[in-house]
């Protein structure tokens, strides 16, 4: 069983990723407002589910080519390293890196005038589409999956 000092490292590696993603929000929040015409609310929600469904198939086949070796996965969580190991830990990072940097452009988007929300909802979006993704993983292969 992992002891809970071992732990937190990798706590605050991620929230220094989740900060480094609020860092880069607003610059998410400048770079879409002169785009907004390309990405509407469909390609928002497209690259959402689309980045999602990628993104699931990806790490199941990875899982499964995982499986084949004996070796197995385990859930995401804050408590894990999220660097060099398991690709579900990585991709559950990187969504609240992409997460923390929407908040934040949509935090400069509605302080400062002339920053629109295309930003924040593209970033956030492609965030909250990778943690879906992760959580689905962990429900469609429940027994893939071991406590360490």
């Amino acid at each position: 069983m992992r002891r809970a000092e071992d732990s937190v490292p990798w706590i605050a590696a991620r929230v220094f990723l989740v900060f480094v993603g609020a860092l880069a929000g607003p610059g998410f929040a400048r770079a879409y407002t002169e785009s907004a015409s390309l990405f509407g609310l469909l390609g928002r929600f497209l690259v959402f589910f689309l980045l999602g469904a990628i993104l699931v198939l990806i790490l199941s086949l990875s899982l499964a080519a995982g499986r084949r070796s004996g070796a197995g996965w385990q859930r995401p969580s804050w408590r894990v390293r999220p660097f060099f190991g398991e690709p579900l830990q990585f991709a559950h990072a990187a969504a609240w890196y992409a997460i923390g940097a929407g908040v934040s452009a949509a935090l400069i988007a509605l302080v400062r005038p002339g920053c629109g929300l295309q930003g924040a909802t593209m970033v956030g979006g492609v965030g909250a589409g990778m943690l879906a993704a992760t959580h689905i993983v962990v429900f469609a292969f429940p027994r893939h999956f071991v406590e360490r």
